[in-house]
């Protein structure tokens, strides 16, 4: 998959490829595959299920860090709500210190306070991203590079416009957009049903799918209220 997306879009945009996984020796040749096939850097969620100290945190991205170029970048990805584990911001700044190539973080736990925190890395040039797509617009007044959203992955215009308003410096306009983004988040349950997202996609064109189970495609019933919902944006 990840070969493909590298070829696919041949250098057009940067392409950034997701190698966290289980055990350390995994994440590393991911991340060396990644390298190797051309992408423009990768993304490393934590260690999950079991929890790990500060210091295990530390050692695990060291050593994935330290296993590729200084010029090849990382974004750390903290996720603790699924992950069970957490980045404190004390690990963040030791990891940018200590690691060129830790760019950056993808941060999607709910806590404002810690995105102010690890944006104090900014002498680093560091970048921080969040996965609250609900808030791009008052994030990206904090201060924040951008969002990873599943949701646009669906929808990708809306939040590309609220950014290119932000970026013109049109900030009720940017409010405004930020807010028909949210009505397009509730509607497909901001990402915590994929089967929203694949039936939403079919809805804009694009080919069919369905989920694994053990997770299971929504009801034609759902489906036909989606179409309704969805109505007055596609």
């Amino acid at each position: 998959m990840a070969e493909t997306v590298v070829k696919t879009t041949a250098g057009r945009i940067p392409v950034f490829i997701h190698t966290g996984a289980l055990a350390t020796k995994d994440t590393i040749r991911l991340s060396k595959h990644a390298l190797d096939i051309g992408a423009d850097g990768v993304g490393v969620v934590t260690p999950s299920f079991f929890g790990i100290n500060d210091d295990t945190m530390v050692e695990y991205y060291t050593e994935v860090s330290k296993s590729l170029p200084e010029d090849f970048p990382i974004y750390l990805y903290s996720i603790p709500q699924c992950s069970t584990n957490d980045i404190t911001p004390e690990v963040c700044s030791k990891l940018v210190e200590t690691c060129p190539n830790i760019v950056g973080i993808k941060y999607s736990g709910g806590d404002p306070g810690r995105v102010m925190e690890y944006l104090k890395n900014e002498d680093y040039d560091f970048s921080v991203l969040v996965g609250a797509d609900r808030l791009f617009f008052q994030y990206l007044i904090s201060g924040c590079d951008g969002t990873v959203s599943g949701c646009a992955g669906v929808f990708p215009e809306i939040f590309v416009s609220i950014y290119d308003a932000y970026k013109k410096g049109d900030m009720e306009e940017a409010l405004q957009l930020q807010r028909k983004a949210s009505n397009i988040i509730d509607i497909l349950k901001a990402g915590t049903n994929i089967s929203y997202f694949k039936e939403a996609l079919a809805l804009r064109g694009l080919p069919k799918s369905h989920m694994r189970h053990p997770l299971m495609d929504i009801s034609d019933l759902e489906i036909e209220d989606l179409k309704v919902e969805l109505s007055a944006y596609i």
